[in-house]
């Protein structure tokens, strides 16, 4: 599995070391986020309670089956293809899916990386020290970097 951007961050008073993440997170897309589990549980799972998560968990888990029900019989034909009206639902479901996965991989790694520097852990000099500090949107005299 690839790997995400890293840089180090020290804690300012107890001096522990921790890995900051940033950029698009390939591990997050792949594992479909359980890589979050093992990283920290509690740092993006809070994307679970936002109006987009409750959203896309009630749409999958209550409104599509419901919608099953009404498309029976139904059908939708694009040339000389017919396709069915689960099979356009299936479609949805998945397109809603990987929407989230992409939203998700783009901004877990910023949102994990910025609460560690906010709880007191700062941006260890490094070769991608720059690269990280564009990628997070921190000025160079920022008080969190």
């Amino acid at each position: 599995m690839a790997t995400d951007k890293v840089i180090q961050l020290r804690h300012v008073y107890r001096g522990d070391l921790k890995k900051g993440y940033y950029g698009f997170s390939r591990d997050t897309f792949w594992s479909a986020g359980l890589v979050w589990l093992r990283r920290d549980p509690a740092s993006c799972i809070d994307y679970s309670g936002t109006l987009f998560g409750t959203v896309i968990a009630f749409g999958a888990f209550f409104v599509i089956p419901a919608l099953s029900t009404e498309l029976e019989g139904i059908s939708l034909t694009v040339g000389d293809i017919e396709i069915s009206g689960h099979a356009l639902l299936g479609a949805l479901g998945l397109f809603i899916f990987l929407f989230q996965s992409v939203f998700i991989a783009f901004f877990c790694n910023r949102r994990y990386t910025l609460q560690l520097l906010k709880k007191g852990y700062r941006i260890l000099p490094g070769v991608n020290e720059q690269e990280a500090r564009k990628a997070l949107k921190l000025e160079e005299t920022d008080a969190l970097g």
